[in-house]
């Protein structure tokens, strides 16, 4: 193994080579950590909406509520009406973020 490093210092287009990969790498991860981050605030959000519909609230009252603009709110109750009563969390979020242009379903 040390032999290996010694020989990636010592050969400059090796050590560029390895440079990028690297580079490529971390800016992969950080754009995984930010779709990963914006999934789960989408997350949050359906649950929220979702508890608040099963009281019998409506999208501008809830949109009130949680602060957040009325046709993302509402884009939500569309799709979360289909899965009524259960309100499985899993299958609107993955519904939102899969099938954003669906019927105006886009919460982005």
């Amino acid at each position: 193994m040390h032999d290996r490093v010694c020989k990636v210092k010592v050969n400059e287009e090796i050590g560029v080579k390895y440079m990028q990969a690297w580079e490529e790498k971390y800016y992969e991860r950080e754009e995984g950590r930010e779709e990963g981050r914006e999934e789960g605030r989408i997350k949050t959000l359906v649950s929220q909406v979702c508890r608040k519909l099963a009281k019998g609230m409506e999208a501008a009252a809830i949109a009130d509520m949680l602060e957040e603009e009325e046709d993302v709110i509402q884009d939500i109750c569309n799709v979360a009406k289909r899965y009524a009563l259960e309100y499985d969390i899993e299958s609107i979020t993955e519904k939102l973020l899969l099938d954003p242009d669906e019927e105006g379903d886009s919460v982005e």
